[in-house]
């Protein structure tokens, strides 16, 4: 019995050692897979470590993109605003240029209004000098004509005066002769 007993104890003791070596073997596994593991993450971590600063470069690289397009975008904002200003003085000149180009071209029209006025006086005057350069001339003809008959008349007159002075004279002389 005792050898059946410490067989059983033997049997037990190598299927404890048998359990014991598989426990250490799985126990080792299980440290390997442990240590891959701890590894694994510590090459993750790291590998995330680094995408993490890489991404705080680029976030940080981005932040001064946009702090130069922010300045980039003032300074063409005060452009803007500045060229606006240009705009508007520019418009506001154009309107007083526009109103004085409409006062001129009102003062040109009344010019020519009344240049085209005198033009018709002119050609108005022309006709009347025109006309009376003919009534003048058909006067002076009339004048002519009447000076030559006024002529005529003085010199029938101055007949009629010297046959009547004669005619007095011959009356007197008769007359005398009938008095003697």
């Amino acid at each position: 019995m005792q050898t059946s007993a410490s067989r059983v104890l033997q049997e037990k003791l190598q299927e404890q050692r048998k359990e014991r070596q598989y426990f250490d073997e799985a126990l080792k596994e299980m440290n390997r897979c442990k240590d891959l593991l701890e590894y694994s993450l510590k090459e993750a971590w790291e590998c995330k470590n680094q995408e993490f600063r890489d991404s705080q470069r680029e976030l940080s690289d981005l932040q001064e993109d946009i702090k130069s397009v922010r300045q980039i975008l003032e300074e063409k904002e005060t452009q803007i605003q500045g060229n606006q200003r240009e705009i508007s003085r520019l418009e506001a000149s154009l309107r007083q240029k526009d109103e004085e180009s409409d006062h001129i071209d009102s003062v040109e029209i009344d010019h020519q209004m009344q240049i085209d006025s005198l033009q018709e006086d002119i050609t108005y005057f022309e006709a009347t000098v025109k006309q009376l350069e003919d009534s003048c001339d058909s006067l002076e003809a009339d004048l002519q004509s009447e000076e030559g008959r006024v002529r005529d008349l003085e010199a029938t007159l101055l007949k009629k005066e010297t046959e009547h002075a004669l005619t007095c004279k011959s009356l007197e002389v008769r007359l005398r002769v009938d008095y003697l």
